[in-house]
């Protein structure tokens, strides 16, 4: 991929010195495109992004989070009290699991819309990102590095699966009154990441190199 990277410049390079003449003319065209590819274009597909999907308020979603969890807040603290001498905290803990499961109900519509966002904004980036060979290179580079959006988004994917079933074993044992002991440790479910296929890594792989070698053909004088 650097490889292909650096060809790329050095065909522009040989473009520029073919179509003009004069050493300083050819450098200010040859910092002219990089600032073009490397700095305006990704800074305007960035900006495009913004103003179509603009980017999700922390601020907002934290008030509406407080907004729907101030009535589920009220009965959890009406639960409060001694367990051993308070009548009305008997079974705490499964009125806290059904507590949770209704604060967790009524903040799923609101997730739901912010990870529907999100994933806009990511497949405009996606498309956009074949404008500029910079960008095309970043992501690749993130991909290859393993902090790419893609595979963020398919850990969250297994990792909302562990939890649901981490918490539904705990769960239907609190709902059911059952003890947890040391024999029990076996049975506690557990956290695998399994990676992308090699044929979906590849195919990634693949279209960029085919991108990258497309556009350093068409540089060629």
């Amino acid at each position: 991929l650097l490889v292909v990277w650096a060809l790329l410049w050095f065909s522009l390079a040989i473009a520029v010195n073919a179509w003009s003449s004069g050493s300083a003319r050819n450098a200010l065209m040859l910092v002219g495109f990089w600032l073009l590819f490397v700095v305006v274009i990704p800074g305007l597909v960035q900006v495009a992004v913004d103003s179509l999907y603009p980017p999700v308020s922390r601020i907002e979603v934290l008030h509406e989070a407080r907004e729907a969890t101030r009535d589920v807040e009220a009965q959890l603290n009406d639960m409060e009290g001694r367990h051993d001498v308070d009548p009305k905290a008997q079974g705490y803990a499964a009125k806290v699991i059904t507590v949770q499961e209704q604060l967790s109900k009524e903040l799923k519509p609101m997730m739901e819309e912010l990870r529907i966002k999100q994933q806009e904004r990511q497949e405009v980036l996606g498309a956009l990102q074949y404008v500029s060979p910079a960008i095309v290179v970043q992501i690749a580079m993130e991909n290859i590095a393993g902090s790419g959006v893609r595979r963020h988004d398919h850990f969250q994917s297994q990792l909302d699966a562990f939890h649901a079933d981490y918490r539904a074993f705990f769960v239907q044992r609190i709902k059911e009154e059952k003890g947890f002991g040391s024999a029990d440790l076996s049975q506690v479910p557990k956290m695998t990441f399994e990676e992308e296929s090699s044929s979906t890594l590849l195919q990634g792989w693949m279209t960029v190199l085919l991108y990258l070698l497309v556009f350093f053909y068409s540089c060629l004088p």
